[in-house]
């Protein structure tokens, strides 16, 4: 489902050019669950950005279902996230006018697909947030707003599901609920990328990817 060969990326930063990643390379496919581990400054992020073609690498390759996005114009690039990836981020992005419902539906929008308010319902009853979708984000304790996001990455079934500290600003309960939904998806043949920089939540992954400079520094496998 996603296969990354040697990336490489470089910013220009206050004390000069800094490396954010240095040649990573690894596959993801159907039903995997990969959490990639490393501090502040590690390169996590940008790794994830890459792989869910929304940072250009300088060099090596990014291959979503077969197909390189960065080959694509910005407009098809847009489209093919849309139809492949959900991300789910630390800050959960909710549209703060619109009612959860319609934060669920909103990635449609870039499909021009009709709507799907029964999909939609179905994901906020398997989050157990139903009775919330008329409120709006403000409303919602910060466990909601991230199960709210969760749902809306999960609408048009994407195959491969990107998680940026999805639980950074949860409490240990809610981050599980987080977690078991992402280890649920895996099960049901997503491909699943998470970063963290917590141990207690890579430890749920299948496979943990750590980063140190840019670089990998180790893979381990769990049993699960």
């Amino acid at each position: 489902m996603l296969a990354v060969r040697d990336l490489t990326k470089s910013f220009t930063g206050p004390g000069g050019e800094v490396r954010a990643l240095a040649g990573v390379s690894f596959e993801l496919a159907a039903g995997d669950f990969l959490a990639v581990q490393g501090h502040s400054g590690s390169g996590k992020t940008t790794l994830l950005l890459a792989c869910g073609a929304l940072q250009r690498p300088d060099s090596g390759s990014v291959t979503i279902a077969g197909q390189d996005p960065y080959r694509l114009g910005a407009e098809e690039r847009a489209a093919f996230r849309a139809r492949h990836i959900g991300f789910v981020f630390q800050q959960f992005h909710l549209i703060p006018y619109l009612t959860v419902l319609e934060n669920v539906l909103a990635p449609l929008l870039a499909l021009n697909a009709s709507a799907a308010p029964a999909r939609a319902m179905e994901l906020l009853e398997r989050f157990q947030i139903q009775d919330r979708a008329a409120h709006r984000p403000q409303q919602l304790s910060t466990g909601e707003r991230q199960r709210t996001a969760l749902a809306r990455a999960l609408l048009h079934r994407p195959k491969l599901i990107l998680a940026d500290e999805p639980t950074g600003n949860l409490d240990e309960q809610n981050a599980d609920t987080v977690l078991d939904s992402l280890r649920e998806l895996a099960k049901e043949g997503a491909a699943v990328l998470m970063v963290t920089h917590d141990n207690r939540l890579a430890a749920k992954a299948a496979r943990v990817l750590a980063l140190e400079h840019g670089r990998p520094k180790a893979e381990a496998a769990h049993a699960h």
